[in-house]
């Protein structure tokens, strides 16, 4: 029999069959044709990604927070800050994503989500502008996230957006892993706190050494006083020798005074005309943008900037 023919009996046998039938005979007989097929396309789509995405530059990747992205013109502004550049290449790309919703004082799922995707933009060094509320910019901020924007940005820009800079003190690393470790509270706070003490009955009972009567009296010893600190033929310590170490003091004082020095982290866009043409915020939403420490295309960063201060 040949092959025009065997396709001609199967579609005979095809006919004769119910709707159903012909679905269980055709998955019967050809579902491994269908596998190879979905499987080569899945394949095929990979690779023509993977080629694309090798030959695309992002040249800045933006991110909006709390915005309404729904009723506001996303692709609109995109586009116009496209043309504000003359146009991009053809492998060339500026990504911005508008969906990123915050509550710093909420923990939940949306926020779960966000904060993924921002730790992971932020490990890849992917994300080079951040548009947000001044709530969401004042968590990121004390966490460390952004860059000091002198870096990046000239004297003449410092001084035509004097109005907009957003000046805060570095961030204090350290009080972000105490707050993360806290300190377990002592007897004395648990007393305060209206917790009942273990009495030396219950301290035995539990095991714990009671301290004799000897230890406590030596632990109730007075502090010797100054005169008493120096040894016979030691002077006690003299004005001079104190003022000295006062001095050493406000030397300490005025390095930690040092640190209070205030940065650019953020520029204001209350007054930006771009962010009101496309109805992304509202009139009573204070803006915020901020560059991310780790920023690859700060220089397209900075042309957004402009573009969404310009008159």
């Amino acid at each position: 029999m040949t092959r025009k023919e065997k396709l001609a009996e199967e579609l005979k046998k095809l006919k004769s069959m119910g709707w159903k039938a012909r679905i269980v005979y055709i998955w019967d007989y050809y579902k491994v044709i269908f596998v190879i097929l979905l499987v080569g396309g899945v394949l095929i789509n990979i690779a023509v990604t993977m080629v694309k995405n090798i030959n695309t530059k992002v040249l800045m990747n933006a991110v909006f927070f709390n915005c309404d992205y729904v009723n506001g013109d996303t692709e609109g502004l995109t586009q116009q800050f496209i043309d504000s550049l003359g146009g991009i290449e053809k492998n060339e790309m500026i990504k911005t994503d508008f969906t990123l919703m915050l509550n710093p004082d909420v923990w939940d799922n949306t926020r779960t989500a966000t904060e993924t995707k921002v730790t992971a933009y932020n490990l890849t060094g992917e994300l080079d502008c951040m548009v947000m509320t001044e709530d969401v910019y004042r968590q990121y901020q004390t966490q460390g996230l952004f860059q000091q924007m002198e870096l990046r940005l000239t004297q003449e820009e410092q001084s035509k957006w004097k109005d907009y800079l957003v000046l805060d003190a570095e961030p204090d690393l350290s009080e972000v892993g105490a707050a993360a470790g806290e300190e377990m509270p002592s007897e004395e706070d648990k007393a305060a706190a209206g917790e009942e003490m273990p009495s030396e009955e219950d301290k035995a009972a539990a095991g714990e050494e009671v301290p004799a009567e000897e230890d406590k009296a030596a632990a109730d010893e007075e502090v010797p006083a100054e005169e008493d600190k120096a040894a016979p033929g030691e002077e006690a310590p003299s004005e001079e020798d104190g003022a000295e170490t006062s001095g050493t003091a406000t030397s300490s004082s005025a390095v930690a005074d040092s640190r209070e020095a205030e940065y650019i982290y953020g520029i204001r866009l209350d007054s930006s005309k771009v962010l009101k043409q496309y109805g992304l915020y509202t009139e009573d939403q204070s803006v915020i943008l901020a560059m991310p420490g780790n920023s690859e295309n700060s220089e397209y960063a900075v042309k957004f900037l402009e573009f969404l201060l310009e008159e």
